[in-house]
């Protein structure tokens, strides 16, 4: 079972056999309220994997476009990809911005007001939420994380599945897959100029953005499958099951 740190932890510890965790990040959380010892780490897969296998990625020609995915709330921060969007245009790049995911209303308007606020209304393309993921991540070249922190982000392993180049934020569990530099490029959750920084690193360097997008693919493709989610799970189910035969 999965729990958050501080719910339940007596129920869990007294009831549960194993206790699963999506990532390193996850597990520091809940560590101290929790038998250790019945802790397993199991990152997530990418679902549909085979959808994301046969994206394949050409170099940008004069448009460069950014991406954020996922429920569209505060702790995501998706002004802050809005804003790094007006910083690289400022910078003289012809920049889009697709965002996928649903919003309460009141906040999309408030986010709305920050696209006209800082001159690019026109540059945003709201998709609202989308069945076929796959999809949008074949326009991406760069994809943003903002968030505060994730647990672990489905939505950056199936981007870097389907050959997205990576910036996001270093806390949760991003920092786990993404190696800073090597397959992605790391930054301090709110530090829009660090974000900006790195999104125009890659734009001005379209060799360094087609390594990147590469290495990124590279790092998930044969590594968060279904296959190896499923025999991690039943190595645990098959441990329970000696120990609960051999107390027996």
């Amino acid at each position: 079972m999965s729990v958050k740190a501080g719910q339940d932890q007596e129920f869990a510890n007294q009831h549960s056999g194993a206790i699963i965790c999506v990532s390193q990040s996850v597990y520091r959380a809940i560590q101290a309220y929790l038998d250790s010892q019945k802790i397993h780490i199991v990152y997530n897969p990418v679902p549909n994997l085979e959808s994301y296998r046969i994206i394949e990625h050409t170099p940008i020609n004069t448009v460069l476009i950014l991406g954020f995915v996922g429920n569209i709330t505060p702790h995501k921060r998706p002004q802050d990809a809005i804003k790094t969007l007006a910083l690289v245009r400022e910078a003289g790049i012809d920049a889009r911005l697709l965002i996928a995911g649903k919003a309460e209303e009141n906040y999309l308007i408030q986010l709305h007001k920050l696209t006209n606020d800082l001159g690019v209304a026109d540059f945003v393309q709201w998709l609202g939420f989308v069945d076929n993921m796959s999809l949008v991540y074949k326009q991406i070249d760069i994809y943003i994380s903002c968030s505060y922190g994730e647990g672990f982000s489905l939505a950056v392993i199936e981007a870097m599945a389907s050959a997205c180049a990576i910036v996001a934020t270093r806390q949760g569990g991003s920092s786990e897959i993404i190696e800073h530099a090597v397959n992605g490029f790391l930054f301090d959750a709110e530090d829009v100029d660090e974000l900006s920084k790195y999104v125009l690193k890659l734009a001005d360097d379209l060799r360094l953005l087609a390594i990147m997008q590469q290495k990124a693919r590279e790092s998930v493709i044969d590594t968060y499958t279904l296959a190896s989610y499923i025999d991690q799970l039943e190595t645990i189910l098959r441990s329970l099951l000696k120990s609960k035969i051999s107390t027996h």
